[in-house]
């Protein structure tokens, strides 16, 4: 087989996989267990909650709009510029030869057009995940938690409120942490340690041991890190000692 083969049999074994996995029913646990809705909320909360939901889901599809534009374009352009060079062959290379040139380029496109759509696919059971991650949790929060989350997301940088993905949530009674589709629930008063490093390049790494075991996840900026210690040492986590 040759090394064009073995890489698209490999990708195609690790995108079955990596399709399984993301299909898996995911239960979200959340603190109060509860649906907003069933909370005794007036009409503008209520109003409120459901429009942020809109928006998120809104957005979300427009971000697979230009996901799916760019990766036509990036998948396609190179044989695109093949076929064209071909083109110029037309007249130098006899018939079989120009027909099979051609015949391979149709080959390559149509093997680069079904990868985009395999990517595509598997990009949008992700993005599918962690949207239904943060509306599980999203939900769940009492108005009080859902308007301090409003407030943290103001720090969020450009690319995470056009994309209106946190990092984090926090509720009085513990952190939401969300990891490309997982979300940690954490108690506050299981958290036992806090330890912040700067990454090589940009944002921070963080290590919380919580009931002796260690999770990790990171933070990209440093406004939305600010607003995270500040949270954490609120609700009885020690302070980092770097911090």
């Amino acid at each position: 087989m040759t090394p064009t083969v073995v890489l698209f049999i490999f990708f195609i074994v690790f995108a079955v996989l990596f399709i399984g996995i993301l299909s898996r029913p995911q239960q979200v646990n959340t603190f109060s267990g509860t649906d907003f809705q069933t909370q005794p909320l007036d009409q503008s909360a209520i109003k409120k909650r459901e429009d942020y939901l809109t928006k998120m889901e809104t957005r979300q599809r427009t971000i697979s709009i230009i996901l799916l534009v760019f990766m036509v374009l990036a998948f396609i352009s190179p044989v695109f510029y093949a076929w064209f060079d071909t083109l110029h062959y037309k007249g130098i290379l006899d018939k079989e030869s120009y027909d099979a040139r051609i015949g391979d380029n149709n080959l390559l496109m149509g093997g680069m057009l079904g990868m985009c759509g395999l990517f595509f696919f598997m990009i949008s059971l992700l993005k599918r995940k962690m949207l239904q991650s943060y509306k599980s949790v999203i939900l769940s929060l009492n108005q009080t938690d859902f308007e301090t989350m409003l407030d943290v997301n103001q720090a969020m940088n450009g690319v995470d409120r056009f994309t209106m993905s946190p990092p984090f949530i926090v509720s009085q009674s513990g952190l939401y942490v969300f990891k490309l589709g997982r979300v940690l629930t954490l108690l506050w008063a299981d958290i036992t340690e806090l330890t912040i490093n700067s990454a090589p390049r940009n944002g921070y790494f963080i290590k919380m041991k919580v009931k002796g075991k260690i999770y990790f996840f990171t933070i990209s900026d440093r406004p939305m890190l600010d607003i995270f210690v500040a949270e954490c040492v609120k609700y009885g986590v020690p302070r980092p000692s770097q911090w």
